[in-house]
């Protein structure tokens, strides 16, 4: 917390009153079993945004980067009103969850729009399934180079399943198998099998060596049955 509060004051030496607004999001927001030592997603809205702000910044985010958090992201506020049909989904799951930390709540009136959150949704399956298709293609069946793999496709989808819950007006669960259970009551999809892949990346699960063997196939066909439902909205 002692971080976070020296930066916030070196964020109003550096933009005095054009510093509008400054919050917390992901994981760390709201939660009181995650002090806020590190790895602490913070977003800076400023009025206006200049290369020598940066400039100034610099000594004092790269204190708050040694002690182990992200660099914070700063946007004007024209920026950050007008990014919402761009990063549908990344403002989607700020909205879910933020704390603020100074000046103005502008995420209570950020408004996302429908059309946006699915083209993005469909926009990243695609993505993913032709990033999946040329990993494929490169390791085949390679157990050392899947693994490490499917921690990150896991990361990615979940936020893509919690943005798929927000299209059908479902609040998705905090916990990550849950939203694997709530999207199945809505899209059809193998959710035992979306369970292990999160389960795996949570370190509760073990692939076995039959399902390392068939995982980027199957992977794939469940990818592209979830974006054929997904292009259906």
């Amino acid at each position: 917390m002692k971080d976070l509060n020296l930066l916030v004051d070196s964020l109003q030496d550096v933009f005095s009153n054009k510093l509008l607004s400054v919050f917390i999001f992901g994981s760390k927001a709201n939660s009181s079993e995650h002090p806020l030592n590190s790895n602490v997603d913070l977003f800076v809205v400023v009025d206006e945004l200049t290369s020598e702000d940066i400039t100034k910044l610099f000594p004092n985010v790269q204190r708050w980067i040694a002690n182990g958090n992200p660099a914070p992201l700063i946007m004007s506020k024209d920026e950050f009103f007008g990014m919402t049909d761009i990063y549908a989904i990344e403002f989607s799951d700020i909205k879910w969850n933020y704390q603020l930390v100074y000046g103005n709540d502008f995420v209570e009136t950020l408004n996302v729009n429908y059309f946006d959150l699915r083209l993005q949704c469909e926009r990243e399956l695609k993505n993913l399934i032709m990033k999946l298709r040329a990993f494929y293609l490169e390791h085949g069946r390679a157990k050392s180079a899947l693994l490490p793999a499917a921690e990150a496709i896991a990361k990615t989808v979940i936020v893509i399943f919690r943005a798929l819950l927000r299209l059908k007006n479902i609040n998705p669960s905090v916990y990550k198998q849950y939203v694997v259970e709530q999207l199945a009551s809505v899209i059809r999809l193998d959710k035992v099998f979306f369970k292990k892949l999160i389960g795996y990346k949570e370190g509760t699960y073990t692939f076995a060596a039959s399902e390392i063997y068939e995982f980027s196939e199957y992977m794939l066909n469940q990818l592209s049955n979830i974006l054929k439902q997904v292009s259906e909205m």
